[in-house]
């Protein structure tokens, strides 16, 4: 990019010249300006982003990526607070610091509604609160409608979370039936429904999602630090039982076991969960749904279709 070029095109002023001149001849300074833009909700998603960054595009979104890292850390007390916190983070101390003020407080409201469209079979979230803004959420049926394309036929829990997922961080007007045919098994591995969570993360993978997949935890750990994550605005994927963590069987949320994402969380602690099953997308206890969250083996099967709790269980905490 040629500044001089710039300043005259645009007309720009004595004191924007100079900051520009600045950004333009300090690639540091410039590689943070542009994860600003982008975790300011200004240059679009996936395609659109990348046409916006050019060339910059693998390089900022690494940056982006870092920054959310350096955020949850700061929310962590890993960088101190005041001066400390300041010394810590350098130059990128303003930018981890928009991030963390970013995603202080993202609270669904109580009220919210949501509507569908294709037949009332996908659910449509629109200016649903998030870490990026408002954003639309998509969510799918697993349950066999004929020829309906926006629906999954059958034990697709794991494969619609995922989709879910990756059509709103994405901004794909995805196909269920067609992702599946072009991605289940070339990318997770998998012959058919259903998916281990293993073939999940694959499919993040394949689109380059960040994400911490938690295993083992009780109760009061697992609803603080999902209640975390919802507050600044991410998303969990989780893995339900039909017994509580003390064995005892109510099939609250399935009648064995089942995947879905929670996607926001009201002021008053209650999550919003979007569910593939048939039950539509509603708030929840909080508290009451991680309690039939179940751990994960320490050493997991790795197979990518579903074993039983050889390879399930626990939560995925999504990274926007």
């Amino acid at each position: 990019m040629d500044p001089i070029k710039i300043i005259l095109e645009n007309q720009l002023t004595a004191e924007d010249a100079v900051g520009l001149v600045e950004l333009l001849t300090d690639h540091d300074a410039l590689i943070r300006q542009m994860a600003l833009y982008v975790l300011q909700g200004k240059a679009g998603t996936s395609a659109e982003r990348k046409a916006m960054l050019g060339s910059y595009a693998e390089e900022v979104q690494s940056k982006v990526n870092w920054t959310i890292k350096a955020a949850e850390n700061v929310w962590a007390g890993m960088y101190g607070t005041g001066d400390a916190r300041k010394e810590a983070l350098g130059a990128d101390y303003e930018l981890v610091m928009f991030r963390v003020n970013q995603t202080a407080t993202v609270t669904v409201p109580a009220g919210y509604k949501y509507s569908t469209d294709n037949g009332g079979k996908r659910y449509v979230l629109k200016d649903f609160p998030t870490a990026r803004g408002k954003m639309t959420w998509y969510g799918y049926d697993q349950h066999n409608q004929g020829s309906n394309p926006f629906v999954f036929d059958g034990s697709g829990c794991g494969f619609c979370s995922a989709l879910a997922v990756i059509a709103t961080l994405r901004g794909y007007n995805v196909l269920p039936l067609r992702y599946a045919t072009d991605y289940l098994k070339t990318v997770a591995g998998a012959n058919k429904c259903p998916i281990s969570t293993m073939a999940m993360l694959k499919l993040l993978d394949h689109e380059k999602i960040q994400y911490d997949w938690v295993r083992n935890f009780g109760t009061a750990s697992a609803y603080n630090d999902i209640l975390l994550h919802l507050r600044k605005g991410m998303p969990v994927m989780v893995h339900l039982f039909k017994d509580n963590r003390a064995g005892k069987e109510d099939k609250r949320y399935t009648n064995y076991a089942h995947y879905a994402v929670l996607i926001g969380v009201t002021a008053s602690g209650k999550g919003y969960l979007l569910d593939s099953s048939g039950k539509r997308p509603r708030f929840v206890d909080l508290y009451d749904l991680c309690d039939h969250i179940p751990t994960a083996k320490d050493k997991p099967d790795w197979s990518p279709n579903w074993n039983g709790n050889k390879n399930c269980g626990g939560y995925v905490k999504v990274y926007m």
